[in-house]
């Protein structure tokens, strides 16, 4: 029992000589509570820190340092750090600095870190913090094109896809390929820090073909800037720029310089799916947490450079769907990198970046179409609000607001069926717009020649349109369960309430089919060289795309009495068709001197002979009786379909004014009847009351 009591004493002896070790150890970890805000006011940073008072007491007549980090070291080190401020050690300091050195560099991108001296080395006695109000010296406020929707395409043709209704466009911009490290006669000179840089005329010539066509649509463009170069005369990888050199950090800061002093673009996209770094080839040499080191400090850079110059820039973090990491090398789960991420911002002082989340090939569309169990291991249209509400922490916000969200990526090309892709894109779509991302950018393939007409196509043109309702054959075959509520489906069912489609054939049913068309007024005008005169430069100019003939599509146009479509409300089209098709219709006010057709509406046609119906009511307000009016009717196959296809008939329906009259005349005719049936009856009453007192008599 004594040999057990004296092993005791030992053994608590032993724990509290072993917590005091940890709280020693912890205790000079939080020595320091940090540097509280680095913002700037007139040219000068000024830097707020706070030490703690034991070691403020302990070390007053030690000096600490404010030290300056343009870029940023793979370990995190203070390497090619710069002595920018000093004071005598305090439990509450300010130090000014200059924004910019001696020699015209701008501190705007650096970071800032106090420090102690022990002998020739340098310590750190903070996290690293940077200016959090680098707008406030921009030169430049302009805010993002106006949107109204969220549907958007990666590409390059911003005037192709504006026609088909895209308000979101993200381009790509390589590092590698614009920024042009030797003297080129024919490069496009910039000067910054009083040092020119150049950059490669082409690239600068193909962004400033896209902005101007941008400023034109009022597309609100993105910008994703990439650094891929070729690794062993192989094929392009992911890489990071350079940030451990000084010329590197020069040719990034002036590269964002750049693009914010040349164009409008407030939106730009930091990477591409930054959390499978190793996949994405970003590094095959860091591990996880130097690789998010030096992407925080490249994001920082980018924003503050951006904002510098243009007070309205914003910044995305892009990631990918994979929301748990899987425990591969090189891959991080998203939800851990963007709390990683969000954490690194807070210490160093938190900025309003926004996020990017890339959709992948719709992981969880075997699941929906077969109604089974999803490994919610990666975020799909499925569970597309679990990554909302995650940004939607306290801890992921931005001063109590929610930060903004796009999805900067989806791509069906390798879903076989159709009307599987047509299908999973609608229920992402209103997914993303029922959980409030501000943009949904479709990264495949979705119109050209190979894709025109098809059912992705069509479901793409319908979303987000007054239209919808068309896409219910669509969503039905992912099962009513995972249809998302939005604008046309009940809460409770989630099935369609009102059929748009429906609606408007019962609405024109009902009228009087004041005016057929007659065919024989039309021409075919199905040749591709008559397309872009007809439809203009800026209106539905993707009919270029498909090569049709005349025996099965085409364009058919011809002229309407203005005072039969002033008193129309709706056109009917009836067409006998092999297979299915999109119908258009189009008209055109010649008396105005349009050169341009208004887009009165497509539909998806079936098989047979069936008559389609469209309303017209907006286009007739500004219709006079005098006016000479075109109708256009477009008949458009799927794909390579050449089955056969014909307009039967043409009709528009609604009130003339002859009906009108007619009307009016009906109920007075029927007034005076009425009256005389009132009179006939008084009499036949008074001449029985008559008969009645002569039969009493």
């Amino acid at each position: 029992m004594k040999k057990q009591r004296i092993l005791l004493c030992i053994a608590l002896i032993a724990v509290m000589l072993l917590s005091s070790f940890a709280f020693v150890s912890c205790e000079e970890k939080e020595y320091v509570t940090g540097i509280s805000s680095v913002e700037i006011k007139d040219d000068t940073v000024t830097i707020k820190a706070n030490l703690d008072e034991t070691y403020a007491s302990d070390h007053s007549k030690d000096t600490v340092y404010i030290l300056a980090v343009d870029g940023m070291q793979p370990d995190g080190s203070l390497k090619g750090a710069e002595v920018v401020a000093e004071a005598k050690a305090k439990k509450s300091m300010s130090f000014k600095v200059s924004l910019v050195d001696g020699i015209g560099t701008s501190r705007i991108a650096c970071a800032f870190v106090l420090a102690e001296k022990n002998g020739e080395k340098y310590s750190a006695l903070t996290d690293f913090a940077y200016i959090t109000n680098p707008e406030a010296v921009a030169q430049k406020n302009e805010g993002p094109a106006y949107t109204s929707g969220i549907k958007g395409l990666a590409g390059n043709d911003v005037v192709g896809a504006s026609v088909i209704g895209t308000e979101h466009v993200i381009v790509e911009v390589n590092m590698a390929d614009i920024i042009l490290t030797e003297f080129d006669v024919d490069a496009i000179r910039f000067n910054y820090e009083n040092i020119t840089y150049f950059y490669d005329r082409d690239e600068v010539e193909r962004l400033d073909g896209l902005f101007s066509d941008a400023f034109m649509s009022g597309t609100r463009v993105y910008i994703r800037t990439e650094y891929l170069k070729t690794e062993n005369n192989k094929n392009l990888r992911q890489m990071l720029p350079d940030l451990s050199s000084d010329e590197g950090v020069r040719l990034t800061k002036s590269f964002y310089a750049f693009l914010a002093s040349r164009y409008s673009a407030t939106d730009y996209i930091i990477g591409d799916r930054v959390n499978r770094y190793g996949e994405y080839s970003y590094s095959s040499v860091l591990e996880a947490e130097e690789f998010e080191r030096i992407y925080s400090c490249w994001a920082r850079m980018a924003n503050n450079v951006l904002k510098s110059v243009n007070s309205s820039a914003k910044i995305y973090v892009p990631v990918d769907n994979s929301w748990k990491s899987d425990g591969q090398s090189g891959i991080i789960g998203a939800q851990a990198f963007l709390s990683h991420f969000a954490s690194s911002a807070r210490a160093c002082g938190d900025y309003n970046y926004a996020i990017a989340l890339n959709l992948g090939d719709g992981d969880d569309l075997t699941a929906l179409l077969k109604d089974e169990g999803y490994n919610y291991s990666k975020i799909g249209a499925i569970n597309l609000s679990e990554f909302s509400d995650f940004v939607d922490k306290s801890e992921m916000r931005y001063k109590s607001e929610k930060r903004e969200m796009i999805i900067d990526g989806l791509d069906l090309s390798n879903v076989k069926d159709s009307k599987n892709s047509a299908a999973y894109y609608t229920l992402a779509y209103y997914t993303a717009a029922e959980n409030g991302f501000d943009a949904f950018v479709y990264s495949g393939e979705i119109y050209g020649r190979a894709y025109s007409r098809g059912d992705l196509y069509f479901a793409y043109m319908m979303c987000g349109s007054s239209m919808n309702s068309q896409l219910a054959d669509y969503t039905d075959r992912l099962g009513g369960a995972y249809v998302p509520n939005f604008e046309g489906y009940t809460t409770n069912n989630l099935k369609y309430v009102q059929n748009a489609a429906t609606e408007i054939k019962e609405q024109a049913e009902k009228q009087k089919k004041v005016f057929p068309v007659a065919l024989s007024d039309f021409a075919v005008v199905g040749d591709v060289s008559n397309y872009q005169g007809m439809l203009g430069e800026n209106e539905v100019t993707w009919l270029i795309e498909a090569d049709l003939e005349s025996s099965h599509g085409g364009i058919m146009a011809g002229n309407i009495p203005a005072k039969n479509i002033v008193s129309s409300g709706y056109i009917g089209v009836t067409i006998n068709s092999a297979s299915e098709r999109t119908l258009c219709v189009l008209l055109r006010n010649e008396s105005t001197g349009a050169q341009t057709y208004t887009f009165v509406g497509e539909c998806k046609t079936l098989n047979g002979k069936n008559t389609y119906y469209f309303d017209i009511s907006e286009f007739t307000k500004g219709v006079d009786n005098s006016d000479e009016i075109t109708l256009a009717i477009c008949f458009i196959p799927d794909g390579d379909d050449d089955a056969s296809a014909e307009i039967v008939d043409v009709s528009l329906y609604g009130v003339s004014a002859s009906g009108t009259e007619t009307v009016i005349i009906i109920i007075v005719v029927a007034v005076i009847l009425a009256a005389l049936g009132g009179l006939i009856a008084l009499l036949v009453v008074k001449r029985k009351k008559n008969m009645s007192s002569e039969n009493e008599d």
